[in-house]
């Protein structure tokens, strides 16, 4: 596994790369949404519930980011959070964030 950072401009980036059997193309769409595994997650005796991924779209887009999954040029997943940059001098702040019910949110 790669972990990277990087400043782009007014964002900050993290990607983060697996070197395992990557996301099939066809999932690329779905691997966001709430229960949602993969052929190769259903197959694992050990797979989880189809949560992470959904959760973590959710927070990285109650912190104004974006998450998004892409491929390795070795064939593994390769994820990519960019978050906004808190202006030069300013201090990060607390913001109260407003809960909707249910998970459906997190796949939009």
């Amino acid at each position: 596994m790669t972990i990277c950072a990087a400043e782009r401009g007014a964002w900050i980036e993290l990607a983060v790369e697996d070197h395992g059997p990557g996301i099939d193309p066809a999932d690329a769409e779905r691997v966001f949404e709430p229960f949602f595994r993969s052929r190769h997650a259903r197959a694992r005796a050990d797979g989880g519930a189809g949560l992470g991924l959904a959760l973590a779209l959710r927070g990285v887009r109650e912190h104004g980011g974006e998450l998004i999954v892409d491929t390795t040029f070795t064939g593994g997943a390769r994820f990519v959070i960019s978050l906004p940059r808190a202006p030069d001098g300013a201090s990060p702040r607390r913001r109260t964030v407003r809960r909707t019910p249910g998970y459906d949110q997190a796949a939009k």
